[in-house]
């Protein structure tokens, strides 16, 4: 499978693919990346296959909804830009009961509240709502064919099927029939939400309740002719079951919830006005009862189901923030150590199987303890975070990895480069940090930093920790040699073998 990288989907003149501070709106791998054309960028190629898994703390693709493994860009804006594939924008709600943010435009759990509002459950994500229509079509799935095959049954009292053979023939053909178009739908539902969520969801819900639509009319009928007297006791009591049984296995969407009980009864109540002898009064009073009763019952059980999605999704959420802040440095916005670790490997790893160099580059701000000591360590973290943008912005491939390793010290990962394009990358990021000028007291201070280089094709005896440490002494020899330069170093092996390491 393709390599997938993240770039976010450009909004015509809003945002540019390397801008650091533009807020993106949706997410798409380059699998299925749309360009302006106006740019006169050209369409982005998928990279070289490789093994990736797919990562549940990335941003999915809103075409394939897919969340692929990122290997650059500062996680902390990737959560920012996190936005679910949806049609209605989520509106947030203010919460006091929590100081972590739960998910957006859900309420905390601590609120205890027993009633989803509507706003909230319209405005969770799409793929919410078409998990809960698929969850009721795989309820309901055993159940399609009852009703034909009961109304056949039931036909058989009184000799009724003897005696109106078309008639019930007739029925169960039309009961059967839209037990047919309910099987098809749902063979495609999963597909056809994800294209078309309202009108399928709409044919859905008119296809569920036509079921009980015309049992509710046979009921009526067997009120109204004296043919199928013998039929009117079972009638109404399987009318009763399909209405109460079904209406709580269906009961997840709102309007099913409603819409189907009220389909199967509606018929019989006027049927029974229609002839208002004492019985059928009482029988449609009984009915309106009843009625009620299954429509607060099912408004339990969809607030109940609800309430368990905004929980899952709020912890969802919350898990995702938490690791998000786990590999995420506080004070540039970079990456951490333990996300350049992770990745370290998995590159490393890679590397190895697909015999490609991998490169590191050791980045140290020159002079950063005289800068703390002179101008105070709250300029110190200004003088951080502008050498932490310029080297993010400096790099251009997407696979490419900037994190903050420790203290004034950098660390860059460069994926399937050799030695002299890491060199390369090195000096153009030395030379974007000699053009950094900050102003403090009155006085322009600049920055500048030392960068130790180290490239290596990943052996499968050689230790990974190897390649950090090479890049580390040619850090020292840089700092040694006056700072502010870049110096290189190839493996280990190629220093055994006495080949020069290159200086630039």
């Amino acid at each position: 499978m393709p390599r997938r990288t993240w770039r976010a989907r450009p909004a015509a003149g809003r945002w540019c693919c390397c801008s650091a501070t533009a807020q993106p709106t949706t997410w798409t791998c380059t699998m299925h990346a749309t360009w302006p054309r106006t740019s006169g960028a050209p369409a982005p190629t998928p990279h070289a296959p490789a093994s990736r898994r797919p990562c549940w703390t990335r941003p999915p693709c809103v075409i394939c909804h897919v969340r692929w493994p990122i290997a650059s860009r500062r996680p902390a804006e990737a959560a920012r830009a996190l936005n679910p594939p949806s049609t209605r924008p989520i509106r947030r709600q203010a919460s006091n009961h929590s100081r972590m943010p739960g998910f957006p435009g859900l309420p905390s759990r601590r609120q205890g509240s027993a009633t989803i509002p509507t706003s909230v459950r319209e405005d969770l994500p799409r793929e919410a709502h078409i998990a809960s229509l698929l969850e009721i079509a795989s309820r309901v799935r055993g159940a399609i064919y009852l009703y034909a095959l009961i109304w056949v049954v039931i036909s058989q009292t009184g000799h009724f099927y003897e005696r109106h053979t078309t008639f019930v023939l007739a029925n169960a053909a039309g009961l059967f029939v839209v037990g047919v178009m309910r099987t098809l739908l749902h063979l495609k539902l999963a597909v056809l939400l994800r294209s078309d969520f309202e009108r399928t969801a709409r044919a859905f819900r008119v296809l569920t309740s036509v079921h009980c639509l015309h049992w509710g009319l046979l009921c009526a009928i067997t009120l109204q002719w004296k043919e199928a007297e013998a039929l009117r006791p079972y009638m109404l009591l399987v009318g009763v079951g399909v209405a109460q049984g079904g209406t709580m296995m269906i009961s997840i969407d709102r309007v099913l919830g409603v819409a189907y009980p009220m389909a199967g009864l509606t018929p019989v109540v006027l049927a029974a006005l229609m002839n208002p002898t004492r019985d059928n009064l009482v029988l449609a009073t009984m009915c309106v009862i009843f009625g009620l009763y299954v429509v607060a019952s099912a408004r339990v059980v969809s607030n109940d189901y609800w309430s368990g999605q905004v929980a899952r999704l709020t912890s969802e959420e919350r898990a995702r923030q938490l690791e998000i802040v786990s590999i995420t440095d506080s004070l540039t916005q970079l990456p951490n150590r333990l996300f350049f670790n992770q990745q370290f490997a998995v590159e490393w790893a890679e590397a190895r199987r697909l015999a490609q160099p991998l490169a590191v580059a050791v980045v140290d701000l020159d002079h950063f303890k005289r800068i703390n000591d002179r101008y105070g360590h709250l300029f110190g973290d200004v003088c951080l975070r502008a050498a932490a943008d310029a080297l993010q912005d400096e790099l251009k491939r997407p696979s490419d990895l900037v994190a903050r390793y420790g203290g004034e010290e950098f660390v860059l990962l460069l994926r399937n480069t050799d030695l002299e394009g890491a060199v390369a990358v090195a000096n153009r990021l030395a030379e974007r940090m000699r053009g950094v000028e900050l102003a403090r007291a009155g006085h322009s201070v600049g920055l500048s930093c030392s960068i130790g280089v180290c490239a290596t094709v990943p052996l499968a005896e050689q230790d990974p920790d190897s390649l950090l440490q090479r890049a580390d002494e040619a850090l020292y020899r840089a700092k040694h040699l006056g700072r502010d330069q870049v110096v290189a170093l190839g493996d280990k092996d190629r220093a055994d073998r006495g080949e020069p390491a290159l200086t630039a």
